[in-house]
């Protein structure tokens, strides 16, 4: 039943109350009235609703057995002529009215004053719901129906919750749909990104092993580098100082071979001047055989003379004879000295020609030797720098040692990760597999 309904229905009330109020206010007039009267509370005795009236005094002029029972009042406790303040007061007694009487009463007055029709529904305690309409009549007094909704609002909360749960199954319905629906493609896509991960994660995992394999082997060869870089650096400093050692003693014995030129040309100086010195004393050999020889015919020429005096002249001829004997004799020593002092020219010579070729051979040396110092001093420049680019070199193999180590490190550990990835990948897809089973058999349940 709708308000519009309700509200039509208390005003015929109202207006068969009406017509109960005139036939009470002329109760005397005679017998078939009171007859009526009495059909007429009857007849709202036996309404389902609770009906209540009241005049411009706020007293009660009819009050039916149904509103005696909605609100657990005895006939003597509620009957004609009560005030209003009375009836509520009964009523805050029983506990069917849990408002402020005096606020309840000052509104209801305004209302009734202003002409408006009110309707609430009223919690009557102990569970019961009443719907309260009052409705203004002529003459300052109203007319107030009092019906139990509470079966009717359960019936609607039932049709509502009913609704509701209809909605609710749907959507559930809907929802669990959506989310197999939903659950099954992020499955498959987990399923399926797992299974991506398990291919990449083999793939990573004979990649990293077989650069790992590569890290290593490239680790023992750079470990052999590093050593054979090692004894070339030793050798190549062993080079360096040998190369520093030949240079100095090279650059010794070019002055060695120097001061030897000096004094070799100082000897052939010394020979040049015997050999001067022995032309010089055959000069005197020569001017020694000249006089020799003029002795030699100047005591001939005496002895002649001699011979020529007869006896006077024997001791002179004996004197000749001597000088030409003694002139004989230097003329013989003075043939022998030229011949040791052509021995000793020759022999001059001889030496100053060697001396010579000796200064030149000494000379050449000294270039060579020179030469020699030359290279070896660019040899040990070369050497050192050859050296010092060796152990940078070293120092370079070291690093990249330690860097193909760190390689090899990461190279493990990037292995280990693929293998953990791996097995991550092929738990994943397990698990994927247990969730779905899980899943589908949690909706099947939740659908039921």
């Amino acid at each position: 039943m709708s308000d519009t309904m309700r509200v039509a229905g208390c005003a015929v009330i109202a207006a068969l109350l009406g017509q109960i109020a005139t036939g009470i206010a002329n109760a005397a007039a005679n017998h078939r009235l009171r007859w009526t009267n009495e059909q007429m509370e009857r007849a709202l005795d036996d309404m389902p609703q609770g009906l209540s009236m009241f005049d411009a005094n706020e007293r009660l002029l009819v009050c039916n057995k149904k509103y005696h029972t909605m609100y657990n009042l005895e006939a003597g406790e509620v009957k004609v002529g009560s005030t209003l303040a009375e009836v509520l007061a009964r009523r805050v007694a029983k506990g069917s009215f849990n408002a402020d009487t005096q606020s309840y009463r000052k509104q209801f007055i305004e209302a009734r004053d202003e002409g408006r029709t009110t309707v609430a529904e009223v919690d009557a305690g102990k569970g019961r719901l009443y719907l309260i309409t009052n409705h203004p009549i002529k003459g300052g007094g109203w007319i107030t129906t009092h019906e139990d909704i509470t079966e009717r609002r359960k019936t609607e909360q039932d049709r509502i919750a009913a609704q509701q749960h209809e909605a609710r199954r749907a959507a559930t319905e809907e929802a669990i749909s959506d989310f197999r629906i939903g659950a099954e493609k992020l499955l498959e896509t987990v399923i399926g990104s797992a299974e991506e991960m398990r291919v990449t994660a083999s793939g990573l995992l004979t990649v990293s092993s077989h650069t790992t394999q590569q890290a290593e082997n490239a680790l023992r060869t750079s470990h052999e580098a590093v050593g054979n870089v090692d004894m070339v650096a030793a050798a190549t400093e062993e080079l360096s100082t040998s190369a520093s050692e030949v240079n100095e003693r090279l650059t010794r014995a070019a002055g060695l071979v120097r001061i030897t030129l000096d004094e070799a040309k100082m000897t052939n100086d010394d020979i040049n001047h015997l050999a001067r010195t022995a032309d010089k004393i055959g000069d005197v050999v020569k001017l020694i055989r000249n006089i020799t020889g003029q002795t030699n015919l100047l005591a001939l020429n005496a002895t002649i003379e001699a011979a020529r005096s007869g006896a006077a002249g024997r001791g002179f001829a004996v004197v000749a004879s001597e000088v030409k004997a003694l002139a004989v004799q230097t003329a013989s020593a003075t043939e022998d000295i030229a011949a040791q002092i052509q021995e000793i020219q020759r022999s001059t010579q001889a030496s100053v020609e060697a001396i010579s070729r000796i200064a030149n051979r000494i000379e050449e040396i000294h270039s060579h030797t020179s030469s020699v110092s030359s290279s070896v001093q660019q040899q040990t420049s070369a050497t050192s720098s050859i050296a010092q680019n060796v152990t940078n070199t070293a120092q370079g193999s070291k690093i990249i040692d330690k860097a193909l180590g760190e390689v090899v490190n990461a190279a493990n550990d990037a292995q280990r990760s693929a293998q953990t990835v791996l097995t991550a990948s092929e738990s994943v897809e397990h698990a994927s597999a247990l969730l779905r089973g899980e899943v589908e058999r949690f909706l099947t349940k939740v659908a039921m």
